[in-house]
């Protein structure tokens, strides 16, 4: 299971939880009264919200850091190509130059 599916998971999980709690409210209300509910209600939705903005959180820095690493591979492969084209474009212009005159006249008598 990967981490996207780990994050999708999660936030069906949250949804889950909000539609519950949501069905649960109206009872507590008409058994324990308005009062109640509305502080339990303040209580869950800041629980409810707090795993929803840390877990988007998370993920967004997990996307970050994985295109980053990313972008810094391919960075340092398009350093790497051009670093090979260009010696190959050094060894591609270099040419054999024949002995000057000063060494062929040495060994002439």
């Amino acid at each position: 299971m990967s981490l996207q599916d780990v994050y999708i998971m999660m936030n069906m999980t949250v949804l889950v939880l909000v539609c519950i709690w949501h069905a649960i409210i109206p009872q507590i209300a008409a058994d324990w009264g308005l009062e109640l509910a509305h502080t339990s209600d303040v209580i869950v939705l800041s629980v409810l919200g707090s795993i929803f903005i840390v877990t988007h959180t998370a993920f967004a820095l997990w996307i970050a850091v994985r295109v980053g690493y990313r972008l810094l591979l391919l960075v340092r492969l398009v350093l790497s190509l051009m670093l090979f084209l260009h010696c190959l474009k050094c060894l591609l212009s270099w040419s054999y130059q024949a002995p000057s005159s000063f060494w062929e006249g040495s060994f002439k008598r």
